[in-house]
Parts: structure tokens; sequence; C-alpha cells
């Protein structure tokens, strides 16, 4: 499994069981992951062109598709939820950094950003393995 799936797991494995609010949707073809991905570009350049710092963020959402697999699946909660999560990870004595994972993620460097950026792209990435989009709403 690829380094940005098993970040989404681990979120969403950590998210899931505080709350019923998470939003979870898998698509298996390749053409709409191609308009679900043209559709979140465009939701993003609009929340990030409005007057994106009088409004605070609610939601963190992630798009992730894998060609491979032809698999696209979106993420979706609460920010509140995602930072209640990545609260109790950092304060997780054996879980501080996600040191029981076969990559490096700093949990409390996201934390502190969800936590200060207003809505908008937070992260996009785009190889051979994966496309991702991961935003504030």
């Amino acid at each position: 499994m690829v380094y940005q799936i098993k970040l989404a797991a681990v979120i969403g494995l950590i998210l899931i069981t505080l709350s019923s609010c998470l939003v979870v949707a898998v698509e298996t073809d390749s053409h709409k992951a191609e308009i679900h991905f043209q559709q979140a570009k465009e939701r993003i350049a609009r929340l990030s062109n409005r007057s994106s710092h009088l409004r605070r963020p609610h939601r963190l959402v992630m798009l992730v598709y894998e060609p491979d697999k032809e698999q696209l699946v979106r993420i979706s909660l609460p920010l509140w939820l995602a930072k209640k999560g990545l609260r109790e990870a950092i304060e997780d004595s054996e879980y501080p950094r996600a040191k029981k994972l076969d990559y490096d993620f700093d949990t409390r460097a996201f934390f502190q950003a969800i936590s200060r950026l207003p809505r908008g792209l937070l992260a996009e990435v785009w190889s051979e393995e994966e496309k991702i989009l991961l935003w504030l709403e």
C-alpha cells in the first residue's frame, strides 16, 4: 500500500471510532474519477478565491485515486473530529509521530496545519501510483 493510502487509512481508523460523522465513498469508474477530481479542483479554487480568511474551515476532505486498482476514495469528516483524533494520537505515548508505521508522518505538524490554515488546498500529489487532493472546506 502506498504512503498516502496508509495515511488515509490511519486517519480514517482513528476517526471512525470517534463518531459516525465520517463520510467515505468509493468509486471504481476511472472516467468518473477524473470528473470528481476536476469538480474538486473547481470547488477548491472557489474556496480559495472567496474571502476564505473570513470563514474558518469546518471539514477535512481527501480524494485519493489509485490508477492500478482503478479506485477512487473520498473521505470527508468534520474538522473537530479530525483534530480530536490527531490530538489523541499525539497524546498517546506509543504513537507520538506514527513510529509504528513504515513511513514518517508528523502528527503534531499536521494538527497545527489544519488548526491554522484557511479553507482551501492543503496538498496535491500527482504520480504514477496515485492522485491525491487534500483540502479544508
